[in-house]
């Protein structure tokens, strides 16, 4: 009887155990990690900017304006004399191209703005020329107002009057220009050309102007100018 109730007793254990292997086996479940990583870096930031083929480094730049004259008429020290002066007068004018390049993998904006040290009130008159778009800005002559320009600044600009456009202040953002981001992968680089130049303002033929004008260059201490373009890269969100 003891070893009839012994192998029951086993046959119920070893059908248990295989109840509960099989039962084990079909709870299981798929089991599976995936990861990954991923990184950036830091965009590049990156121009150059050029007057008449001469690499600029410094930021913002800053030109001296007057080291432009181009108007063989007036004896200063773009003249092949002994006289190392920069001389302006009512129809002088200087100018020169910027080219500038955008190396960045950002859009950037390039703007302008002027600053000015002008004691004698000289009516010079600053201006900007982008393809056939060209603004002029003065801290002297009223915004608005047109003056009559000499040759020599008709030779530049293409237009013998010149309608101000706004003050100094006014100039950064009112013709800027942004340059797309360079993929870095080709030989084509954003770039853009703009004329920087100023001039005296030849006056409007008026007895006050022509006054005025001709006061400044008989005083017995001869007015000065003192002015800057200053450029600015400034990446575009």
């Amino acid at each position: 009887m003891k070893n009839k109730i012994l192998k029951i007793s086993l046959a119920v254990l070893l059908l248990a155990i295989v109840t509960i292997s099989i039962i084990s086996g079909t709870l299981a479940k798929y089991v599976e990690t995936v990861s990954g990583t991923d990184s950036a870096r830091v965009a590049k930031f990156a121009y150059t900017a050029e007057v008449a083929g001469t690499e600029l480094t410094t930021t913002p730049v800053a030109i001296n304006l007057f080291n432009t004259v181009n108007d063989t008429e007036v004896y200063g020290a773009s003249a092949n004399i002994n006289n190392t002066e920069k001389l302006v007068a009512p129809g002088t004018v200087g100018s020169f191209d910027i080219d500038v390049s955008n190396l960045s993998e950002t859009k950037v904006k390039v703007t302008y703005a002027f600053s000015e040290e002008n004691t004698g009130n000289i009516p010079i008159v600053y201006f900007l020329k982008q393809g056939s778009t060209i603004k002029y800005y003065s801290a002297e002559v009223a915004k608005n107002s047109t003056v009559t320009v000499g040759s020599d600044v008709s030779a530049v600009t293409g237009a013998t009057t010149a309608t101000i456009d706004g003050t100094l202040d006014e100039m950064a953002d009112v013709l800027y220009t942004e340059l797309a981001a360079s993929n870095g992968t080709t030989a084509v680089t954003p770039s853009v050309t703009t004329t920087v130049g100023w001039f005296w303002a030849f006056g409007d033929g008026s007895t006050s102007v022509d006054n005025a004008d001709t006061s400044l260059g008989k005083a017995d201490t001869l007015a000065e100018i003192t002015t800057n373009v200053n450029l600015t890269f400034t990446q575009v969100d």
